[in-house]
């Protein structure tokens, strides 16, 4: 089976959070570099690894030596660096995913109930229910849904089929997630958020019902898996 090498700058190392569960993964610094071993795929990287800022991705050969995609020749060799696991690499205030401890942006908007029935793109949860909810979910259920967990005990999770457990619904047009129920006053609203806050469409902008937003990245979103949530530290 192939084995990768990928090598990201130090500063990009805040994208490692999507990856952190990955069971087999090895990380080291070297040089304003983070490099990571330890990946294996049949024929192609992960979505996931693929999305990573990589500056560099090799696949390792026998003596250690190092091959670009779809080289022949050895650039490299892979160096002697101290290897740790994902989920002792990654500082403490790296979790696996987190919800902003401070409001990235403030806005005053008007959100008022509507009679629009939307289909609900995410659901604002308490981490007890979501973690319980996780342990016994089919396999099928998790895979369509990404979750990012808060310091205070609070899980937001997105995707198709939200489980059926207690907690606030949020139905979503252009990265922006409103109540169930509510909407802005005026339909102009959305996109004129959309490009102020989110140009880059690299975060979810969650309002609650006073308009009050939250500016979430989009790399504190991890899979719904269960090593992921045990992994949580909330």
């Amino acid at each position: 089976m192939k084995e990768y090498v990928v090598i990201l700058a130090e500063k990009d190392m805040d994208a490692l959070g999507r990856v952190r569960c990955w069971p087999q993964a090895l990380a080291a610094r070297c040089e304003g570099e983070v490099w990571l071993r330890g990946i294996f795929a049949q024929e192609r990287l992960a979505k996931e690894i693929r999305q990573l800022p990589a500056r560099q991705t090799y696949l390792l050969g026998t003596g250690e030596l190092l091959f670009p995609e779809g080289g022949l020749t050895p650039v490299r060799t892979l160096p002697q660096l101290h290897w740790l696991p994902l989920t002792v690499f990654l500082p403490v205030d790296l979790p696996v995913s987190a919800l902003p401890g401070e409001v990235s942006d403030r806005v005053s908007l008007k959100v008022l109930p509507s009679g629009r029935a939307e289909k609900g793109a995410a659901m604002l949860t308490g981490w007890p229910l979501w973690a319980a909810w996780v342990e016994t979910a089919p396999r099928a259920r998790l895979d369509r849904l990404l979750f990012a967990a808060s310091a205070s005990g609070q899980a937001l999770v997105l995707g198709n089929i939200l489980p059926a457990i207690p907690g606030r619904e949020y139905w979503m047009r252009e990265s922006i997630l409103l109540p169930a129920g509510f909407d802005f006053e005026f339909p102009a609203t959305w996109e004129l958020i959309h490009k102020k806050f989110n140009p880059d469409n690299d975060a979810i902008l969650l309002f609650d019902e006073s308009g009050r937003m939250d500016k979430i990245s989009r790399n504190h979103f991890v899979r719904a898996t269960r090593s992921a949530v045990r992994l949580t530290q909330i």
